[in-house]
């Protein structure tokens, strides 16, 4: 890496020779803001301190033939590094202050340069350089400076000192001999500054380098011309001091140093940095499972390290007290003054000092500490100690507010506690109530309402919101905060489970450094020693059974609360300071205890197996201790009003929602205001206070206050149709009589209402009865609806001739009935009937043309059955086929018809007319008429014989014809059948003699005989 030293073109010019100037440079990263650093007085160092002049062989050098003369003072700091021929002093520690000597291939064979170069990223200070020239180093200089120029060279162009862009920054110097002077270089963040001290008391900025990605400075000795690089001095004496606490008021510097043991002494110095920016703080540094730790503490050592740190604080007016832990040694300043001092080798252990500051102002802290070997820690915290008489009267009772985040319980089951503690706390009156999330929470640590109760459900986790958690860890800002809300703004804490504030949990960081894999971080014993301000107070129970106290007993009894006698594995407290009470002890244990801080309370409830007993215990007794009184209620039917927890001599007025004037006396009714409550009077601690809608009190104590009532209830008795008595007021078992006057109601002449007994609260069939009034009764009167539905006959005269059971009947609303009518009435012999027509419901039409007629009775029903009159026709005729005959409607025309018109052979009947009661009335064969009544017509024929006379004749001869014919026919077949009949037997007489001769089978023998006979029968017949 290559650093182009200042003015060298214009060397170039003077000599017409290149330059190549090799530096070593560092690279400079740091982060965080900005510091102040403040020097002390500084002393001259000592000789005796370093190693004296050196020798002309190694530390002297001819340079412009002027002998420089290096001396080192303190030399315990530096060290000597050879590289390429090159000689660099280097401060011990991390880079900062260097001396080199760099040969150069120039006229000049030395080059000399004080150099700062900050390696680490981390925020630093170089420590204070200090020189002091000597030797008649006036006579050399010419040209117009007169003194040193501080140079502070960079390599980006782009870099921008004191907010200028700019290469290089150059502050002149009026540097006398013999005189000590000292410069520091700060980084912070991404800017250097540069000190400068001519007293080693007062001090002034040199150079501030806004933008410092890359850069170095250099003190040159210069003369005339800065390029020239004439040194101007015989010789010098350098020393070096870490760099002294600044007092910053941002954070915690930090100076680190090697721990020595045998010396009991921090020595060699490491380095400036990391700092601590949390006001508060614990740092633990140690190889632990559950939180996978396994830290070095700084500059890569976990044992025998220390570090010296600073910080400025405000305070206002009032007591504070400190408390610091530590593992191992530690001493502490409070504005100069050693308040703690425990410097060597322990276990972890607290300390603590009380300190009153009169005025509000601004105190500077010195923390010194170191770690030997194994577990390493150290805790600062302060907080305000705030006066018990602070405490101010509540005007209300408080809100409170259950703590169920997404944050794990331990030793408690949040979703399980809140299930069991709502209801337990509303039958107890505390009606604001509230849960709340993480969101909840900080709302609340923001608006600081005044005077409200925090049950914590996680147990010994208390759940810490994001904001209080800096650099991966929890600041303890929050435990000091929560303390301050219950001084300042009488908050109530209540834990309820275990160790209180074991663990800050935030399920965010689960898994990460220093949180286990549910998002728990340990704290300790340290939690509880935060809220209660004393370092000794400790809940490692050294005892397993706690015995119940008369606070206890004045509990259980006053508010009939089940507190048991004794308790198993209490989570029992000890501490210097005086509970504010305590349900259970075991000598200077206690559980279920409560202690004052400020206005407010931390209360820790924890009793295994009564978990939601015991925080309601503690509620209880803390609003006892605030002045409280509960107002309770018994027998108050409806929503009480004004009952509750008040103000000791406050006045209440009491009443029950629903109270109501009725005739000049109270009410109270409920249950669909069918049940009614007289009220008679307020029985107060045993006295009858008389009736009124709102009891006015004071509230002395505890009260216990019970309406005293007269019962009432509605008796409702309703009826659709007619009149009912018995509806009313009652009182609470005395006896109603309900009756009704009519069983039977009409409406009009066509429908009745028949009394079908009572439902409700009462089912029976009498028309009166008596019942005894336990509560609210309901009685409805049910009526069977009838309607009358009546038959007709049209017409009129078809009555006596039609069958009917009922012309007129009562039929139940809703039943079916059915009507039946004959089809056909006969009448008048059996020549005219009567035909079912329809069945007529209005005046005029029909409805339904089914004799059987069925009805659905939803009203009165009227209906006639109309018949029409039909008549017979009747035809005869001797021959034909006629058509016509039958039954007509009266009035509709009859076609009567007879074919054929000429009928019979050989004898012809011919067709001559229609005769009606011996009168022709037509002569064709088809004959239309109206039919009005019965009627009887007759065929009229006459006989042709001509044709039968010609026939017989002609018969006559062909039957002689056929005669002859046939017995010619007779005779000759006679004669055939005769010869066959021959021949059959002349064949069979031959085969007999065959079959005696044996010249045929028996088997043939008769199978031919069979064949022959038959052929003979065949014939004969």
């Amino acid at each position: 890496m290559v650093g182009l030293a200042i003015g060298l073109r214009s060397f170039l010019d003077r000599f017409n020779k290149s330059l190549s100037l090799m530096l070593t440079l560092a690279i400079l990263f740091c982060f965080l803001s900005s510091s102040v650093l403040i020097v002390s007085g500084f002393i001259e160092p000592s000789r005796s301190e370093g190693t004296g002049y050196f020798h002309e062989d190694f530390e002297r050098y001819e340079v412009g033939r002027h002998p420089i003369n290096w001396t080192i003072s303190n030399y315990e700091y530096w060290s000597i590094d050879v590289r390429e021929g090159n000689k660099f002093y280097t401060v011990t520690g991390p880079p900062t202050w260097t001396i080199s000597y760099i040969k150069l291939p120039l006229y000049a064979d030395i080059n000399v340069k004080l150099r700062f170069m900050l390696l680490d990223k981390a925020p630093q200070t170089a420590g204070w350089l200090g020189f002091i020239i000597r030797g008649n180093y006036e006579n050399q200089m010419k040209g117009r400076w007169n003194g040193y120029c501080i140079v502070v060279q960079h390599v980006f162009l782009d870099i921008r000192v004191d907010n200028v862009k700019s290469v290089a920054k150059y502050v002149y110097l009026d540097i006398k001999p013999n005189k000590w002077y000292w410069l520091s270089a700060n980084m912070e963040g991404n800017v250097l500054t540069i000190y400068f001290s001519e007293d080693g008391n007062s001090y002034r900025k040199l150079v501030k380098v806004i933008d410092n990605s890359y850069s170095f400075g250099d003190m040159f000795a210069l003369i005339a011309d800065p390029s020239g690089f004439k040194i101007a001095f015989d010789d010098i004496t350098l020393s070096y001091k870490p760099p002294n606490p600044s007092y910053p008021e941002d954070k915690w510097e930090r100076i680190w140093y090697a721990y020595d043991p045998r010396t009991n002494k921090l020595t060699e110095y490491l380095g400036y940095g990391s700092h601590e920016y949390n006001i508060l703080f614990d740092n633990i540094w140690e190889k632990n499972p559950r939180f996978k730790l396994e830290d070095k503490i700084a500059y890569g050592r976990k044992d025998n390290i220390g570090f010296v740190s600073s910080r400025t604080v405000y305070f206002p007016p009032g007591r504070w007290l400190f408390i610091i832990g530590s593992d191992d040694g530690v001493q502490f300043y409070l504005d100069g003054k050693l308040m703690i001092d425990d410097w060597r080798p322990h276990a972890y252990r607290l300390h603590s000092f009380e300190v009153k500051f009169s005025t509000s102002g601004k105190h500077r802290l010195l923390l010194r500490y170191f770690e030997n070997i194994g577990y390493a820690r150290i805790t600062f915290v302060f907080l305000r100690l705030h006066e018990v008489d602070e405490v101010k009267p509540l005007s209300r009772a408080p809100s409170i507010f259950l703590l169920k985040t997404r944050e794990h319980g331990v030793f408690s089951e949040p979703a399980r506690v809140v299930n069991e503690l709502s209801p337990l706390l509303r039958e107890y009156y505390f009606s604001d109530v509230h849960v709340i999330d993480m969101d909840g929470f900080r709302r609340l640590l923001k608006e600081q309402p005044e005077n409200i109760v925090i049950i914590n459900t996680h147990g010994e986790l208390v759940p810490i919101p994001e904001e209080f958690i800096n650099n991966n860890e929890p600041d303890l800002r929050f435990l000091v905060k929560l303390r301050d809300l219950m001084a300042e703004h009488g908050w109530i804490w209540i834990n309820l489970a275990m160790y209180p504030f074991y663990y800050l949990g935030n399920a965010r960081h689960a898994g990460e450094r220093g949180w286990d894999d549910y998002g728990a971080y340990l704290i300790g014993e340290l939690g509880l020693s935060i809220i209660l301000g004393d370092i000794s107070a400790t809940a490692w129970t050294k005892t397993n059974m706690a015995y119940i106290s008369q606070e206890g007993k004045y509990l259980s009894q006053k508010f009939n609360v089940h507190l048991p006698v004794s308790i198993k594995n209490p989570r029992m407290i000890m501490s210097r300071m005086k509970p504010a009470f305590s349900i259970y002890s075991d000598k200077e244990w206690n559980a279920v205890v409560a202690y004052r801080i400020g206005r407010g309370f931390f209360v820790n409830s924890y009793a295994e197996g009564y978990v939601p007993t015991m925080v309601l215990a503690s509620l209880l007794r803390l609003l006892d201790k605030l002045n409280f009184t509960m107002v309770k209620m018994e027998n108050a039917i409806g929503e009480s009003v004004g009952t509750g927890w008040h103000p000791k001599y406050s006045e209440v007025n009491i009443t029950i929602r629903g109270l109501e004037v009725v005739d000049d006396a109270i009410f109270l009714k409920i249950r669909d205001r069918l049940t009614r409550y007289k009220l008679r009077g307020w029985l107060v601690d045993g006295e009858l206070k008389p009736p009124s809608v709102t009891l006015s009190i004071m509230i002395k104590k505890h009260l216990t206050i019970r309406p005293v009532w007269r019962i009432q209830h509605y008796v409702n008795v309703s009826s659709r149709h007619g009149k009912v008595i018995g509806s009313g007021w009652y009182d609470h078992g005395a006896k109603a009589t309900i009756s009704i006057p009519k069983d039977v109601i009409y409406s009009g002449d066509d429908i009745r209402h028949i009394f079908a007994g009572w439902q409700g609260d009462y089912v029976s069939n009498e028309k009166r009865f008596s019942i005894t009034v336990t509560k609210p009764l309901s009685m409805i009167a049910n009526w069977r609806t009838e309607y009358l539905v009546q038959v007709d006959i049209k017409p009129a005269m078809l009555i006596s001739k039609i069958p009917l059971q009922h012309n007129k009947m009562w039929v139940e609303k809703g039943e079916s009935i059915s009507i039946r009518i004959p089809k056909e009435v006969l009448i008048l012999s059996n020549n005219t009937k009567y035909v079912f027509l329809c069945w007529q419901a209005g005046i005029e039409g029909c409805d339904k043309f089914n004799p059987e007629l069925k009805l659905n009775v939803l009203e009165p029903i009227f209906v006639k059955a109309v018949y029409e009159p039909w008549y017979y026709v009747d035809v005869e005729s001797r021959y034909g086929s006629i058509s016509g005959r039958g039954w007509y409607r009266n009035g509709s025309i009859a076609h009567i018809s007879v074919s054929p018109s000429v009928i019979g052979f050989p004898i012809k009947h011919v067709f001559e007319g229609w005769s009606k009661r011996g009168v022709m009335v037509s002569r064709n064969a088809t004959y239309s008429l109206i039919v009005n009544g019965p009627v009887e017509l007759r065929a009229i024929w006459r006989d042709d014989f001509s044709i039968a006379i010609t026939m017989i004749s002609v018969l006559v001869c062909a039957t002689i014809f056929f005669a002859i014919v046939l017995k010619r026919y007779w005779t000759a077949e006679k004669i055939r059948y005769q010869a066959e009949l021959e021949k059959i037997d002349k064949q069979l007489r031959i085969l007999d003699e065959l079959y005696k001769d044996g010249k045929i089978s028996e088997v043939a023998y008769r199978r031919l005989r069979r064949e022959y006979e038959e052929r003979k029968r065949k014939y004969q017949k």
